[in-house]
């Protein structure tokens, strides 16, 4: 879990300024875990950028890929990513937006270009390719 949250945190990390596609559906992100974690120590500089930031933005794509990621209806996106991005929002103090994208590639893009900050599964990783 620590692993995966480390990586979350370098994706957001890497991420430039957050602009909304056109291409995308909103969505409302339904976290269903809580941290146990102590809270994160964060440095005046990330706790800057994060104020500076008020929000993340979380892509996904179609299909579904349950367990992981689950569009339950044309508004709630669910599943483990979603209780992971929760668990990142809480220790992080920020809110969590979702943004639907048409295909994987379509997010993968949004992500190079700064437009969202996270993505949700990793489903790249099954075949041992690394995302285009």
């Amino acid at each position: 879990m620590k692993r995966l949250l480390a990586c979350m945190l370098l994706a957001i990390g890497l991420a430039s300024p957050t602009a909304l596609l056109a291409s995308s559906e909103p969505r409302q992100l339904l976290a269903r875990s809580v941290s146990a974690a102590a809270p994160l120590q964060l440095s005046s500089e990330d706790r800057d950028w994060l104020q500076r930031r008020q929000y993340l933005v979380l892509g996904s794509s179609r299909p579904d890929y349950p367990p992981f990621e689950i569009n339950a209806s044309q508004q709630d996106y669910e599943g483990i990513s979603a209780d992971y991005a929760g668990i990142i929002a809480e220790q992080l103090g920020i809110s969590v937006e979702v943004r639907r994208f048409d295909s994987r590639h379509e997010a993968i893009a949004a992500l190079r270009e700064g437009s969202i900050d996270l993505l949700g599964k990793l489903q790249c990783l099954r075949s041992g390719r690394r995302p285009a």
